[in-house]
C-alpha cells in the first residue's frame, strides 16, 4: 500500500479490482480549510476503460505488482495469440494490444498480472 502522494505518471495501480495505468495527476484543493486532494486520471490494462477519480494525499492504495518479460510469438488470430516465455518456456494464451505489428515468430514484450498476460510491444 502507498500513499498518493508518493506516486507518479506511469505507476501501476489496482482499481476496481483490475490493474490500471496512471495516465495524468494533478493537486486540486477545494477551499480554504480543506485539505489538499489529487484527481488521477487512469486506465485498465486489460479492459482499456478510462476513469478519473479524486482521493485525499493521505490515502492508502494497492499497488499493482505487474511483470514484463521477454516472449515470442508463436500464433496469432486478431488480437489473440500464443506466447512463449523466452525464459520458462512456458506457453499461455495472450491478448494482443491494438497497433502492436507482431507477426508469428517475432519476439515481444509482454506484461503478467496474476495469469493474465497483454503483449505491447514487438522488439
Amino acid at each position: 500500500m502507498m500513499e498518493i502522494k508518493h506516486l507518479k505518471k506511469g505507476s501501476y495501480i489496482m482499481h476496481k479490482g483490475e490493474p490500471a495505468l496512471i495516465k495524468a495527476m494533478g493537486l486540486v484543493v477545494t477551499g480554504t480549510h480543506s485539505h489538499g486532494k489529487m484527481k488521477l486520471d487512469v486506465q485498465g490494462i486489460f479492459s482499456k476503460t478510462n476513469d478519473s477519480f479524486t482521493l485525499p494525499l493521505h490515502e492508502r492504495v494497492e499497488e499493482a505488482e505487474i511483470t514484463r518479460k521477454l516472449g515470442q510469438l508463436l500464433s496469432r488470430n486478431l488480437n489473440h495469440g500464443q506466447v512463449m516465455d523466452m525464459q520458462s518456456y512456458e506457453t499461455f494464451d495472450s491478448e494482443i494490444e491494438e497497433g502492436v505489428n507482431a507477426a508469428e515468430g517475432d519476439e515481444v514484450t509482454f506484461i503478467e498480472h496474476q495469469g493474465k498476460a497483454l503483449v505491447v510491444e514487438k522488439r
